[in-house]
């Protein structure tokens, strides 16, 4: 089984300054191995895919419990998102996911508390302010958080096994335990930005220590840079989409629609509601170098993980994953995975009178979801022809909070870069705003 890609553990971070308010704020590198896949003639794979069935991570975790409390009082984290996080299969290395939002924290009064993983219990830090290293030159405070319980299962013999988060290190693709007690973290108040840096892999750990191996996959992550999901929001647009399948779950139904969310970037987008497999899953789009219309999807994007029936008795099952992959399209059919184009597929980004913008798939490219099975490479795929992603530009609750009136205002002034992209607002150039060329600094 062909491993996905590995990131580099960062030794460095470089650092940038805002112009407007001169807070100092960690830029972090994004690494990625490309991953080699055959460049074989893609085929209908209707057998294993209509037999899906998923393994839904919250069922696993109704068996934890955990106390989240302190000495004081209980306390109530932050939701956060990770921008770029970095999921763990077994069979497959690292993967990139997008937007993860299992973790919440909180940093007050010179404590930190982190929980990671969704439904677990957390750990607690001490802030230190007089550390001084790359971080603190760029305005962070350093944490030491203390290895602890997290939670416990309750097995099939109702014995309960006690569970630890702790740092670990990765050696040919697996996580092995360090048997280390403290890890560290980076807090960057203006910002409400807790770094953990890449260097340093979580995983949950049973009580045995003489047990190298994690707990459990579902639990090991990898470049947590955590902000609050609130802070997203200004953000946030709502979208829909439109797309033609060569391959559905049901044959009759070729073509579908649907509503979608956008997150505005700086020369990327993130665009949730797409995915065939999973609603929830974030997409990365990334604006080429060579043309800030054209977005490049590019491929090894986690989405989520599935068991598939084996065969049509549907008694045993094989575990595989699905992640993003780009396609070719001739006359109406599949031909190939994009090999040539790192096996990517693109978008043409135009905006439109009516002061939306469309995302449509180009270059006879088409975006697909592979599905990588564990047992003698069985796998499936879904894919979406003809994909338009029109975003509103309308703000978008998400159950957190509310878009406020600031929010609305980001809409209706909305910024383009001189080839009429639109941008963020910590664009610095020559942009158009209100119908007016602007220099930002």
């Amino acid at each position: 089984m062909k491993k996905f890609l590995l990131v580099a553990a960062l030794a460095f971070v470089t650092m940038g300054a805002s112009a407007n308010n001169g807070v100092k704020k960690a830029s972090f590198n994004r690494e990625q191995k490309a991953v080699q896949v055959s460049n074989t003639v893609v085929k209908n794979q209707s057998g294993v895919t209509a037999a899906l069935k998923a393994i839904d991570p919250k069922n696993v975790k109704e068996n934890y419990s955990a106390n989240v409390t302190r000495a004081d009082g209980e306390v109530t984290l932050i939701p956060a998102y990770s921008e770029w996080t970095y999921h763990y299969e077994s069979d497959f290395g690292f993967i990139p996911q997008i937007m993860y939002s299992e973790a919440s924290y909180l940093v007050e009064d010179g404590k930190a508390y982190l929980k990671p993983f969704a439904n677990l219990g957390m750990v607690e830090g001490v802030v230190e302010k007089d550390v001084t290293n790359a971080y603190s030159e760029a305005g962070a405070d350093s944490i030491t958080f203390s290895v602890a319980k997290v939670g416990a299962y309750k097995g099939e013999d109702e014995t309960a096994i006690d569970l630890f988060l702790e740092p670990c290190y990765i050696e040919n693709y697996a996580p092995h335990r360090l048997n280390q007690k403290t890890f560290g973290a980076y807090y960057f108040a203006e910002a409400n930005e807790l770094y953990i840096p890449a260097s340093t892999t979580l995983a949950l750990f049973t009580s045995d220590e003489t047990a190298t191996d994690p707990y459990s996959t579902l639990y090991v992550a990898r470049m947590l840079d955590l902000m609050p999901q609130a802070d997203f929001q200004e953000n946030m647009s709502k979208a829909t989409f439109t797309a033609a399948s060569y391959y559905t779950r049901e044959e009759s139904n070729r073509d579908w629609s649907g509503d979608a969310q956008a997150y505005l970037g700086d020369g990327y987008l993130y665009i949730k509601g797409i995915s065939s497999a999973d609603e929830e899953a974030w997409i990365e789009f990334d604006a080429t170098e060579e043309d800030a219309t054209v977005y490049d999807l590019f491929q090894n994007q986690w989405i989520n993980t599935y068991d598939f029936y084996k065969d049509a008795t549907r008694t045993e099952t094989y575990r595989g994953i699905i992640t993003t992959v780009g396609l070719l399209q001739a006359d109406g059919s599949l031909t190939a995975f994009n090999a040539d184009a790192d096996y990517s597929s693109f978008f043409k980004m135009t905006d439109n009178a009516d002061e939306t913008s469309t995302l449509e798939n180009t270059d006879n490219t088409v975006y697909g979801e592979y599905i990588y099975g564990e047992e003698d490479g069985q796998g499936g795929m879904y894919n979406a022809a003809n994909m338009k992603i029109n975003i509103l530009y309308e703000p978008v609750a998400d159950g957190i909070q509310s878009v406020g009136a600031e929010s609305s205002a980001k809409f209706q002034n909305a910024i383009y870069n001189m080839a009429g992209q639109r941008v963020g607002k910590n664009f610095k150039g020559l942009v158009i705003k209100n119908g007016k060329k602007v220099v930002v600094k």
